[in-house]
């Protein structure tokens, strides 16, 4: 339990503490996939009784850790499961043979979660560049309404310098599935 606390500790410290300056994923775009249960990725919010939403990374340089948060209505729907990888699909972060430490989770009652993962001791040939799952979240539908319930308000990715780029903030954010 320690180690876990302490891994999470320097993850979200790395993500706080960040050099200012533009690090190697400054560039990196990111996409939701509204229905992530289809090989064609959805730009709207499923309408079915579960919203599975990815949220995929392009472009990414040495990429060894990320912070994501998602905010969500608790009226409307219920969070049934965060995953670092869509089901049947390996984790983007270990795709070049890193291994990923914990993936922390924390929500809170609020109607909102964020998540947090890292490469533990990263070298340069285990930092993935390119596309790839970032996380993968289950929701089911309390009611239906025409918004969607779902929203994505912050992705910070580091890279091997320590450097952290917010690529997606509530002032960046794409369409939200609307």
């Amino acid at each position: 339990m320690r180690i876990i606390r302490l891994f999470t500790a320097t993850i979200m410290a790395a993500m706080a503490f960040g050099t200012a300056d533009a690090g190697r994923n400054d560039r990196a775009t990111v996409e939701i996939d509204w229905d992530a249960t289809t090989l064609r990725i959805e730009s709207r919010c499923g309408s079915g009784n579960e919203i599975a939403l990815a949220v995929r990374l392009n472009g990414s340089v040495d990429l060894t850790g990320y912070f994501v948060s998602l905010e969500y209505d608790t009226s409307k729907v219920r969070m049934i499961e965060i995953l670092n990888h869509v089901p049947g699909e390996s984790a983007f972060i270990e795709s070049c043979g890193g291994k990923e430490g914990p993936l922390m989770v924390v929500p809170n009652d609020r109607g909102s979660v964020e998540i947090a993962a890292g490469i533990v001791r990263a070298n340069a040939a285990q930092a993935p560049d390119g596309s790839g799952v970032l996380i993968y979240a289950r929701f089911s539908r309390k009611q239906w309404s025409e918004d969607c319930p779902v929203k994505l308000v912050t992705v910070q990715l580091s890279d091997l310098n320590g450097t952290v780029d917010t690529i997606l903030s509530e002032e960046k954010q794409p369409g939200n599935g609307k």
